[in-house]
């Protein structure tokens, strides 16, 4: 049972989904002020209704100490996915919202301690990630399979993986121990993602040589850990699976959030979803090598600047057109990606996560 009727909560819940969902929509935009009502909203409804702010308390168990945790980590873990480009910045910020307006009493089943809002994220990517993976898998080719089968399974893209991995999850080892957090193979694979997102920030050569660093103070000091039969079985399916999933998502990208159009009807707004390098006098079009699943909405600022997070611009499309009248581009289509609006999506999670009382995961486990 609630510790108190949910039921405005829900109002405000349906009415800041509704007009969020709607601007994300029909204008692609999350307005800054709706987003600061809605986290004023959380903020009074917590202190004055619920109350779950309203008596301070260091306890770790106690409700307050709850809700403040799972706002703090929440706008930590919006900011990092903001960073690492895998959300943009309003997306980010309306997860902080519905984090601060959805108190932690809702998350009756699958409570995720410190962090129950995770449960709302993944209530919100769940849904969309099966239709886009069902749909790209009736469309993808054996060709295209093949290709990134053999990208991702190659011996020097599987060595950096391996060592990444290895290597990276040692920093984490002691966060998980801390709050008692056993991540299963697909929440490692999430963590993985972000991880390499991050630290693309760090000179290539010199995260090889942290991550061959942190893989040798692991052998060392936590040898007999690593040499377990469980540790081996568990590291080598988290691997694999989050090799799949690269390959998976490496799909659903490429057949259902990009289309090819050609660039005399390109048009100022469009978001390139591949990327163009300079090479031989003209420019071609880069394969991603698949280390981090997100290459693919990049550009290589060359001469021009090209880039999913930015829209194109006629000096961005003039310059094609004129390297492609000048003989300088070998291909007359470039792919463009499909925005996406997430904030429906969010909403949609928040209706689940209420209606269900939390984690979907929990009701397709039983």
């Amino acid at each position: 049972m609630y510790a108190v009727d949910p039921l405005p909560i829900l109002f405000f819940a349906v009415v800041f989904g509704a007009v969020t969902s709607y601007t994300d929509v029909k204008h692609g935009k999350i307005r800054n002020i709706h987003v600061l009502l809605l986290i004023a909203a959380g903020l009074l409804l917590n202190v004055f209704y619920t109350r779950l702010l309203l008596y301070p308390s260091l306890d770790p168990k106690s409700d307050f100490f709850q809700t403040v945790t799972n706002m703090a980590i929440s706008l930590l873990f919006g900011f990092s996915l903001y960073m690492a480009g895998l959300m943009p910045a309003a997306d980010a910020k309306l997860f902080f919202g519905y984090a601060t307006l959805l108190p932690v009493f809702i998350y009756k089943h699958g409570y995720v301690s410190y962090f129950p809002s995770l449960v709302l994220l993944i209530n919100s990517v769940i849904p969309v990630a099966i239709f886009y993976i069902t749909t790209s898998l009736l469309r993808m080719d054996l060709k295209f399979m093949k290709k990134e089968v053999k990208e991702s399974f190659s011996p020097k893209n599987l060595a950096k993986t391996i060592l990444f991995i290895f290597g990276l999850f040692f920093i984490f080892q002691p966060v998980f121990s801390y709050f008692n957090f056993q991540p299963d193979v697909l929440t490692s694979s999430v963590i993985l993602f972000i991880c390499m997102e991050l630290t693309k920030k760090i000179k290539p050569s010199h995260l090889y040589v942290l991550c061959v660093i942190l893989s040798v103070a692991r052998i060392i000091f936590f040898y007999s850990t690593i040499a377990s039969v469980s540790f081996l079985a568990n590291f080598f399916t988290t691997l694999f699976a989050f090799v799949l999933l690269r390959i998976l998502i490496s799909g659903i990208v490429d057949f259902s959030f990009t289309k090819d159009v050609k660039i005399k009807d390109l048009r100022p707004g469009m978001i390139l979803g591949e990327c163009l390098v300079r090479e031989k006098g003209g420019f071609v079009k880069k394969e991603s090598m698949l280390f981090t699943i997100f290459d693919i909405f990049r550009s290589v600022k060359e001469s021009f600047s090209l880039d999913v997070c930015t829209s194109l611009t006629e000096k961005d499309i003039r310059k094609l057109k004129e390297y492609r009248k000048g003989g300088k581009l070998e291909f007359n289509t470039v792919k463009i990606a499909n925005t996406v609006p997430f904030a429906p999506f969010l909403f949609f999670g928040v209706l689940l996560t209420f209606f269900l009382q939390g984690s979907l995961f929990y009701y397709l486990h039983l």
